[in-house]
């Protein structure tokens, strides 16, 4: 229950607030349609998965397993943002 409390109000709604934002006009549509695929792809591997995995660790287990999956993406993230924000000062 918590995790769906937590996810939406945090990373649930981001690709449909950000995309609104950080897309040209001429491409917004593809974006947020590739953002909206890539988000229920992620939610039907979180429903399908999580019984198996809990079956085979522990409800406890599953959710350091997501942890860190979110965390790597974090540090994804902002490792893409650093880089983009480099290129961007070499540019100018």
């Amino acid at each position: 229950m918590l995790y769906t409390a937590f996810f939406g109000i945090g990373m649930g709604p981001v690709p449909w607030c950000v995309n609104s934002e950080i897309y040209p006009i001429a491409v917004r549509g593809a974006g947020n349609g590739a953002a909206t695929a890539t988000n229920w792809l992620t939610n039907l591997f979180v429903s399908l998965s999580f019984l198996t995995l809990a079956k085979a660790v522990s409800l406890a287990g599953v959710f350091w397993i997501y942890s860190c999956v979110a965390l790597v993406t974090l540090v994804f993230v902002i490792f893409m943002c650093v880089l983009h924000s480099l290129q961007l000062k070499t540019c100018l």
